[in-house]
């Protein structure tokens, strides 16, 4: 096994995939469906901010960092409106500033409130 910061671009799809599997439970509902969640994850996923880990030629492993104002999974609007149209992105845009704002008061516990910008993430594929 091989670990290493960044990913190619071919590597994308099975991070988003390693990614949905640790995550998806708690961003579901702000980035559900799975296939959307998938198809913006995969857009969005910074190698900058990635430490993955291959064995072989196969993704198996990835953690993501937020350092200098950027994460594994950020994205802006026109992101979010490329996966879910205008109305989808607005809406997710609010819940997760307005979380994000509760959070930072810390008038809130909500995990999800820290995306786009989680200061840690792991996702590793299963045997």
């Amino acid at each position: 096994m091989m670990v290493r910061q960044g990913f190619e671009p071919g590597d994308r799809d099975s991070l988003a995939r390693l990614y949905w599997a640790a995550f998806g439970g708690k961003l579901g509902r702000v980035l559900g469906p799975e296939r959307r969640a998938l198809d913006f994850v995969a857009r969005v996923a910074n190698p900058e901010r990635a430490l993955c880990v291959h064995d072989g030629d196969r993704l198996v492993g990835v953690a993501g960092f937020h350092a200098g104002g950027l994460a594994l999974v950020g994205g802006g609007m026109t992101d979010l409106a490329a996966v879910y149209g205008w109305h989808g992105a607005a809406w997710r845009r609010r819940r997760c500033r307005c979380s994000s704002a509760r959070k930072a008061a810390g008038t809130s516990s909500w995990t999800a409130s820290s995306w786009p910008t989680a200061t840690a993430a792991a996702a590793w594929a299963r045997p």
